[in-house]
C-alpha cells in the first residue's frame, strides 16, 4: 500500500490592503515611555529581539477613565508612518489593564483615535493594528486614553514595528501561485516532489530572495503548534527561473516524505526586483 501524507501552506503576509509594505528603519529611533522598569527599558521594544521587551513600572492602579498613560518613538528627522503594529501584552498573574481607547500623535499636532476590543481572556501575546494614514512625522506617541478594567498591572511591548506604502512605480509585490500539492491536499504520496510559482508581473521576482522550508509539523503533537519546533526536511530547491515573471520552484526532499502534515513555508522575504517584499 502507498503511504500518504497531508501538505498545508503557509505564505506569511504582514499587512494586508498595502500594495508595497516596507518596514520603517529604527536603528536611529528612541523609545520612551511615561514609566520604565529599570530592567525593562521602553528601547528594548526597537532591538529586534522578541525575548525583551519595555515593561511600565506603575506603582498605582490606573485610572480606568483618562489614564493619559504613553509610549513614544523619535526619529532624528522625518519618516513615513502608514502603519504600525504592537505586539506585547497587558495580562499576567491575574492582573491586567487592557488598552479601550488609544489615541495617536505625530509632530504635524495630528491624532488619530482607536478602540480596541476586550482582550482579557488573552493572556499571551496581543497584537494592535494601528493605520496611520501614510503620516509623515519625527515622532510617533502612542497615549492610552482609557482602559477596560481598574485594576493595576504592566503594559509589556515586546516589539513595535513601523511600516509605510511605497506606491511609486511598481508598487506590487510578488506573489505565491499554483502550489503542488495545493494547500490543504491529503493523501499525498510520500515521493511527491513539492512545487510552487512565485510571480511577479512588472519586475520580475528576484531569486536570491526565496527562502523555502518543508517541516513535519505532526512530530510536536499536531499542525501549526505554538509549543514545539517544526522538524526540519532536507532537501533540495531547484529554481526554474527562465521566464522571471513566472519562477518555477520545486523542492525534492532527500527521502521519502514523512507520513504526517507536512507544513511548507515561503517566508516573507520574497522581493521583485524593484525592491517590493511580500511581507514578514
Amino acid at each position: 500500500m502507498k503511504q500518504l501524507c497531508s501538505v498545508v501552506f503557509v505564505l506569511l503576509l504582514v499587512i494586508p490592503g498595502l500594495a508595497a509594505v516596507v518596514e520603517v528603519n529604527t536603528s536611529s529611533a528612541t523609545a520612551s515611555a511615561w514609566s520604565e522598569h529599570s530592567s525593562y527599558p521602553a528601547a528594548n521594544s526597537l532591538d529586534g529581539n522578541f525575548n525583551s521587551f519595555w515593561t511600565n513600572d506603575r506603582g498605582s492602579h490606573p485610572t480606568t477613565d483618562g489614564a493619559g498613560d504613553w509610549y513614544q518613538v523619535d526619529w532624528p528627522g522625518d519618516v513615513e508612518i502608514g502603519f504600525i503594529r504592537t505586539e506585547g501584552r497587558s495580562f499576567q498573574s491575574g492582573f491586567y489593564s487592557i488598552p479601550q481607547d488609544v489615541r495617536l500623535h505625530f509632530s504635524d499636532g495630528s491624532t488619530l483615535d482607536f478602540n480596541f476590543d476586550d482582550t482579557t481572556q488573552d493572556h499571551w501575546v496581543q497584537e494592535y493594528d494601528f493605520y496611520a494614514d501614510q503620516q509623515t512625522t519625527d515622532f510617533v506617541k502612542i497615549e492610552f486614553l482609557t482602559y477596560y478594567h481598574h485594576v493595576w498591572e504592566y503594559i509589556q511591548y515586546y516589539e513595535v514595528d513601523f511600516y509605510y506604502d511605497d506606491d511609486t512605480g511598481d508598487s506590487n509585490p510578488p506573489e505565491v501561485t499554483g502550489q503542488d500539492p495545493a494547500d490543504g491536499a491529503v493523501d499525498v504520496p510520500l515521493d511527491s516532489d513539492i512545487v510552487f510559482h512565485a510571480t511577479d508581473d512588472n519586475s520580475g521576482v528576484d531569486t536570491a530572495t526565496i527562502d523555502f522550508t518543508a517541516a513535519d509539523s505532526t512530530l510536536s503533537g499536531g499542525a501549526l503548534t505554538m509549543v514545539s519546533p517544526l522538524a526540519d526536511i532536507n532537501g533540495t530547491l531547484d529554481v526554474d527561473d527562465t521566464d522571471p515573471l513566472d519562477v518555477i520552484c520545486t523542492f525534492t526532499a532527500d527521502a521519502d516524505l514523512p507520513a504526517d502534515t507536512i507544513t511548507c513555508t515561503v517566508a516573507g522575504s520574497l522581493a521583485d526586483n524593484a525592491g517590493n517584499t511580500m511581507g514578514s
